[in-house]
């Protein structure tokens, strides 16, 4: 055989309990549920992290979160080989695809040659530039703002139905179209975000598991972008969840999937149709989950909780070094980056990860470090007394065996799910970590600024 391809699909926001392949009564993945059967699936896979940057960063290096320290977008990747980078010197092409902004930051994608997708009717990005190009007389600006203003009528036309394009939709032609023109051996990474909230499949996707109104539908996409705005108070408690919303907003969701198994399906098709499929690892996973009204809250971010961070993973291998089949020790997203390499027959940078095909790990664990952790209390809307600690580590090995601690309070939470007696181990891994100096800070550019705003994140 020769020198396998690599197709990895991460799926931002995507729980493992809402995937029908690790969840008979979920049905929400049609072709994914066939493509399981053909894997080998993780059923306890666990993220590193809570949010997409830190997640992505530990799977293209191996490193857990507090020792890529990649965290705010403007502190720069040190010097740790990235998967990219070394498939790229084994002879690989390596591309990434994705409209998420995260990828452009941090030289967490390095190595990659980034492919970014616009999405069309961005109308603030639209005025933006048309503002920009008048003040500085740039011809340039002014045409990519008109042009940005018409394509924006039909774009909402079509979206007051909900019979918009697809979110992935433009990431996916984008990558299929590299698929049959790339020579192999290759390495493409799409980042798929049709399952990041606001939830707003289209109208197809959500009638296979609800009836509401396109009023009722607008009405809900509205809410969720008001829980965005209002995440803060969320986080604090002085924000209370409607609960007679939630029904509608977890069918929502359950459409979001099922349009994302849709693109999927076609990415792999493409393989079919070029003849690589038989010669390519595909790896699909989701980077973290949401909260949907569990535990008072919305989205990502905090608490590490399973909500958060049990997510599903299937890798495809046609080198045989995987079998299909189905596994429920713990692994971790970070364990690709050995996991892979040793596929393609390189030994993997020494890190703390573990490559699936030989070991198997105890325990997983799990960093988080919140944004405003470095912010003054004046920057904040609340006390900070009243959010959840900002840096969180936890360790998971079952359901009802797993410990979330607080390391610079030097404390646990106290709750029924915890047990305590993994503290010490959860100590031992955080003292054992090997930080990598970060390379220097890199502020983000006012086009990253805004899209990661539009998404929720800034």
């Amino acid at each position: 055989m020769s020198a396998p391809n690599i197709l990895l699909i991460s799926i931002d926001s995507l729980r493992s309990d809402f995937c029908s392949f690790l969840n008979d009564s979920e049905r929400t993945m049609d072709f994914l549920d066939d493509l399981a059967g053909e894997s080998t699936v993780f059923e306890r896979a666990i993220s590193p992290s809570t949010w997409t940057l830190p997640v992505h960063a530990s799977v293209f290096t191996g490193l857990y979160p507090f020792e890529h320290g990649l965290n705010d977008g403007e502190t720069i990747l040190g010097d740790h080989p990235t998967l990219a980078e070394i498939l790229v010197e084994r002879g690989y092409t390596a591309r990434s695809f994705t409209h998420n902004d995260w990828f452009r930051t941090s030289g967490m994608a390095r190595g990659f040659d980034h492919e970014h997708t616009r999405m069309p009717g961005m109308v603030q990005h639209g005025f933006d530039n048309l503002r920009d190009g008048v003040r500085d007389r740039d011809s340039s600006s002014i045409t990519k703002g008109t042009k940005q203003l018409l394509e924006a009528v039909p774009v909402k036309a079509r979206k007051a139905f909900f019979r918009h394009r697809l979110k992935g939709a433009r990431t996916v032609t984008k990558a299929i179209r590299r698929l049959k023109s790339d020579d192999a051996p290759f390495c493409h990474m799409v980042h798929l975000n049709d399952v990041h909230h606001a939830y707003r499949p289209h109208i197809d996707y959500y009638r296979k598991f609800g009836e509401e109104g396109l009023i009722n539908l607008h009405k809900n996409v509205l809410y969720q972008q008001e829980l965005k705005r209002k995440r803060d108070g969320i986080e604090t408690g002085n924000y209370d969840i409607d609960e007679d919303r939630l029904e509608l907003m977890i069918d929502l969701y359950r459409g979001s999937i099922l349009q994302v198994d849709a693109q999927i399906e076609r990415l792999v098709d493409s393989l079919i149709e070029t003849g690589e499929y038989e010669n390519t690892v595909i790896v699909v996973f989701g980077d973290h989950g949401d909260l949907l009204g569990e535990r008072g809250r919305f989205g990502h971010g905090s608490p590490i909780c399973d909500e958060l961070v049990r997510v599903p993973l299937l890798i495809r291998d046609p080198t045989g070094q995987l079998e299909a089949s189905r596994r429920s020790d713990p692994a971790q997203l970070n364990d690709l980056y050995p996991t892979l390499l040793k596929l393609i027959g390189e030994s993997p940078p020494p890190t703390h990860s573990l490559p699936l095909q030989s070991d198997s790990r105890d325990a997983a664990f799990v960093h988080y470090r919140s944004g405003k952790l470095n912010q003054s209390s004046d920057a904040l809307d609340f006390p900070e007394s009243e959010f959840p600690p900002f840096k969180q580590a936890a360790i998971w090995k079952a359901p009802d065996s797993k410990l979330v601690y607080y390391p610079d309070e030097d404390r646990y939470r106290h709750d029924e799910e915890m047990n305590t007696d993994l503290l010490p181990e959860l100590r031992a891994h955080l003292e054992n970590l090997d930080p990598v100096p970060a390379r220097g800070e890199k502020e983000l550019s006012a086009n990253v600024r805004s899209n990661l705003k539009q998404m929720g994140y800034l």
